[in-house]
């Protein structure tokens, strides 16, 4: 028996019925009814009937929620009890985002908490930003960091920072000897973008605009990743475009260059995701709190100080590898209670 199967039977509880059930918990209609099937046979005992227009809880049902709902009180309380100052027991924190946030903003971010946090065991999921959004409904991550503003009313959303997006080329292809080049040369030149979803769809359409109707976008390939294109650009004669971040550690290696295109200019906005509820835990809101302490200026500068020229960075991003922390284990001696109720 798990965590998920008594919250689930709260839910029921509260919604009397399948269909916003499994809205409130962010499942299918057929996975509950599956987990349903699955929880009455582990109880050994009837929980609830089939209702018109809903789900109605047997006797043993009701008092099966109600015991629950008490027992993910004390639960929680005992999280937070335990993990009080994150000192004397090994927390974990999940945190994601896309894959050109989490190499170049999240692994910095997780570098700096683990070395502050020792004791905590991170893991990062790195996915297209739309499955971040779903994974911190699900509560699958403590916190997202994603390139869209979500309009769920169950997640809060903080900016975070905002990107310049740029073009680029290899540093031996042609056009890296230019100080500047023109919006039509940049259209004509052989293009390696992201494949269109979530934000990356959206820079595609604002260089549409910019180029404008008369122009028409020469785009020889649409890749799944940020790396795949740096790659591309990186081996290839084409121009490629991303955020400033993901092409920095390239031009300062002397590997990339960056374009000077009077006229386009595009930005990226990073936004902070996680649920309003249940609360974070300890050491998602020490992560929150460092995000928020090491949040990008606002007033930017610009990529170049003289045509040809970037402006030096300060320090080298440390890499971090990351693997996956297992879920948290269910505290038997609360939920044995339960099973006692039927027998």
């Amino acid at each position: 028996m798990t965590l998920n199967w008594l919250r689930l039977m709260v839910a029921v509880a509260k919604y009397g019925s399948v269909t916003q059930t499994a809205a409130a918990l962010h499942v299918s209609h057929s996975s509950i009814s599956h987990q349903l099937g699955l929880l009455q046979r582990e109880a050994g005992g009837k929980l609830y009937d089939r209702v018109d227009h809903g789900i109605g809880l047997t006797k043993a049902g009701r008092k099966f929620a109600r015991r629950s709902k008490s027992i993910l009180t004390q639960f929680d309380g005992l999280k937070d009890e335990l993990t009080e100052g994150g000192k004397d027991l090994q927390q974990t924190l999940t945190v994601g985002g896309g894959h050109g946030t989490s190499e170049t903003v999240l692994s910095v971010l997780l570098a700096k908490y683990h070395k502050a946090y020792p004791l905590t065991k991170p893991t990062l999921c790195t996915h297209g930003t739309r499955i971040i959004e779903q994974m911190a409904l699900r509560s699958e991550i403590d916190i997202g960091l994603v390139t869209f503003s979500p309009n769920s009313p169950l997640l809060v959303v903080e900016p975070f920072s905002e990107d310049e997006i740029v073009p680029f080329v290899s540093a031996k292809h042609p056009m890296a000897k230019k100080s500047n080049v023109t919006l039509e040369e940049f259209a004509q030149a052989s293009l390696i973008i992201r494949r269109g979803n979530s934000s990356k769809g959206d820079v595609e359409k604002s260089l549409r605009k910019i180029v404008g109707a008369r122009r028409k976008l020469n785009i020889l390939a649409r890749c799944a990743s940020s790396q795949a294109v740096k790659s591309a650009v990186e081996t290839g004669g084409s121009v490629g475009l991303l955020s400033l971040s993901y092409v920095d550690s390239g031009v300062k290696e002397g590997k990339l260059k960056i374009l000077r295109v009077p006229g386009l200019a595009m930005k990226i906005k990073r936004f902070i995701i996680y649920r309003k509820d249940p609360p974070l835990s300890p050491a998602a809101r020490d992560f929150l709190a460092l995000m928020l302490a090491n949040k990008p200026s606002s007033k930017r500068q610009t990529a170049m100080d003289a045509p040809g020229r970037r402006l030096a960075a300060k320090g080298r991003r440390p890499a971090l590898s990351m693997k996956a922390s297992p879920a948290i284990v269910a505290l038997a001696p609360l939920i044995c209670p339960l099973l006692e109720l039927l027998s």
